[in-house]
């Protein structure tokens, strides 16, 4: 709650709580209650505490809340077990729900959140990825998270999230690449936005993706729209918008 209070012109979405199936996130060892029923605890204690930092403020922000993602979006047993608790969740309403995916083909997950939406809120409730990249930690596929393949990559999933009706997605990570960084471990050799040179940032090759988008298409501040498009050239990857500035381009 009061790192909201400071921050809170500057945030819109918040998602409670970080893969609670990983140990590092959530430890119940030695604990009488369950993972399931320690993340309820800690996701309704959360979602009070950040609704009343909202009510303080008397302005009609209502910081959009997301519930339960998991480390495996394939499993989600701790979501899906509050979920089921419907007493639960309308007392205390999710925005969205979310997953992470480091796989090329994430549509195996993303199918499990949409029969999620549709089972427990509407068919058309905001699903986001808020961890991804084209795969985990290996140094094996740096060319695609560090490389100049990061730049093809990254487009054709900004695409591929929008024509699959994502409403948000947020890459792993922002962090610079050459810093060592304890939590995250070998993951920052091969996972970042930006190096450190001579006191400098140098921005990796998927910055392009977002000046691209950003700037020359205008999709940045703003109100957008996007649309899907068909294409004989089956290869092509595509999505139709118009920009703050009333643009249109595909």
């Amino acid at each position: 709650g009061k790192l909201y209070k400071i921050y809170r012109d500057d945030v819109d979405y918040a998602e409670i709580g970080n893969e609670p199936d990983h140990p590092s996130f959530l430890n119940v060892k030695g604990a009488t209650i369950t993972k399931e029923e320690a993340y309820e605890k800690y996701y309704t204690a959360t979602y009070t505490e950040l609704r009343a930092v909202d009510a303080e403020f008397k302005d009609n922000k209502k910081l959009k809340l997301g519930v339960g993602v998991e480390s495996n979006a394939k499993s989600s047993k701790i979501l899906k077990s509050l979920l089921d608790k419907q007493t639960v969740i309308k007392q205390f309403p999710p925005d969205f729900i979310s997953f992470h995916t480091y796989d090329m083909d994430y549509s195996a997950s993303l199918k499990i959140y949409k029969n999620y939406a549709q089972k427990y809120f509407t068919k058309d409730f905001p699903i986001f990825v808020t961890e991804w990249n084209f795969e985990d930690r290996t140094e094996a596929s740096a060319e695609y998270k560090s490389g100049e393949k990061a730049i093809t990559f990254t487009g054709n999933r900004f695409v591929d999230y929008l024509n699959d009706n994502i409403a948000g997605a947020n890459y792993f990570n922002l962090l610079p690449l050459n810093v060592k960084n304890q939590i995250l471990g070998p993951s920052v050799q091969t996972m970042g936005f930006y190096l450190w040179n001579d006191n400098k940032v140098v921005f990796l090759p998927q910055a392009k993706t977002w000046r691209l988008m950003s700037k020359q298409m205008g999709l940045g501040k703003g109100t957008s729209m996007v649309f899907k498009t068909t294409s004989p050239i089956k290869e092509l990857n595509t999505v139709g918008f118009i920009n703050a500035k009333k643009q249109e381009g595909v």
